[in-house]
């Protein structure tokens, strides 16, 4: 019998509210977005599965880029042996140089249980908007993580200091007519 009564105390303010013009104020309030912790854990397996079949040498020669979010966890590898760590343009490698003969069955890449954390988000459009010029000054961070060189042993992926790339963000900066960093990266 109370969840009767709740369920009508409920419906009553409701209704007073929408009568009332209370909604129409409300409608008039800025939208404000606010920091929300979001926490997410997963496992995770990946990477190849190598099987050599027949009489005759074999060489196996496999890079494996570590993800972001793996290097500074615990991670296991698939497979133990014959490989090598490289840390290169801040990227990291794992780095397998197998050799052998006749038949074998080789998994290479890792298992790693990920567990990640993130409340970073600002005021989007409001007087306390993150500008672009904020981001280094108060989460340096966050800055030094993306804006620098990516690459791998052979290529640059990424140069933050590529003249096309400065040119297409400036476009974009003067197109949006903003300094708020929502607005210029939507």
């Amino acid at each position: 019998m109370n969840g009767k009564k709740s369920t009508l105390v409920v419906i009553t303010l409701f209704i007073f509210i929408l009568t009332s013009g209370c909604m129409d104020v409300l409608q008039d309030l800025p939208t404000k977005y606010e920091a929300n912790p979001t926490k997410i854990r997963y496992d995770i397996k990946y990477g190849y599965i190598v099987n050599c079949s027949g009489k005759g040498d074999y060489k196996i020669k496999y890079m494996f880029d570590l993800p972001e979010q793996i290097k500074t966890k615990s991670y296991n590898l698939l497979y133990n042996e014959s490989f090598s760590l490289i840390n290169t343009v801040n990227n990291s490698f794992v780095l397998w140089n197998i050799s052998g003969r006749n038949d074998a069955n080789f998994e290479l890449g890792i298992t790693a249980s990920v567990e990640s954390e993130n409340d970073f988000v600002s005021d989007l459009n409001g007087e306390n908007a993150l500008s672009i010029e904020d981001i280094p000054k108060y989460f340096p961070e966050i800055d030094a993580k993306f804006t620098q060189e990516q690459a791998n042993l052979n290529i640059i992926l990424i140069d933050p200091n590529d003249s096309n790339i400065n040119s297409i963000a400036r476009t974009i900066l003067i197109q949006s007519k903003s300094n708020n960093s929502f607005i210029v990266a939507k």
